[in-house]
């Protein structure tokens, strides 16, 4: 329930200060400045929705203390610019900042939302570092090589 309500409150937030376009089959019509396309096929449109989007939004579950949603890896891997909640493990994998930006609160991420729309370089920069991340470390094949390296014990 807290989760679903900061959702809530952050895509508000984000409709009344940003051009805030989401994806969802929730009935979003008490938010006028939402403007909802519906539901996103994940193996069509998820990719190019990211990679076109100037700012794609992850919000981790509150029950979710430690990990990285699938959702960064998608993000980052298709190129797209991704600001996150902090969640511990990420710096573990990525150089916040640097890969993806993390917000603290509401204030923060509206804060940094603004900043990186105004700085296209900076922007850019971060999409650049956090796609090449991705590539380099974080494929299927990556996770499959260090599953097998476990399980065999090498």
């Amino acid at each position: 329930e807290i989760s679903c309500r900061e959702r809530e409150e952050i895509i508000q937030l984000m409709a009344e200060n940003f051009d805030f376009h989401l994806y969802t089959f929730c009935d979003t019509s008490e938010w006028p400045k939402v403007k909802n396309f519906g539901t996103a096929n994940y193996d069509d449109q998820l990719s190019e929705i990211y990679q076109t989007s100037k700012v794609n939004l992850n919000i981790t579950a509150k029950h979710i203390h430690h990990g990285i949603p699938m959702r960064v890896f998608d993000i980052l891997g298709a190129g797209g610019f991704c600001i996150s909640n902090y969640q511990r493990g990420l710096e573990e994998h990525f150089e916040l900042g640097r890969d993806l930006v993390v917000y603290d609160d509401y204030r923060d991420l509206m804060y940094k939302t603004a900043y990186y729309l105004e700085h296209e370089d900076e922007r850019l920069q971060i999409v650049e570092n956090g796609k090449k991340k991705v590539e380099e470390y974080h494929l299927y094949q990556h996770r499959l090589q260090e599953i097998e390296r476990i399980v065999m014990g090498k």
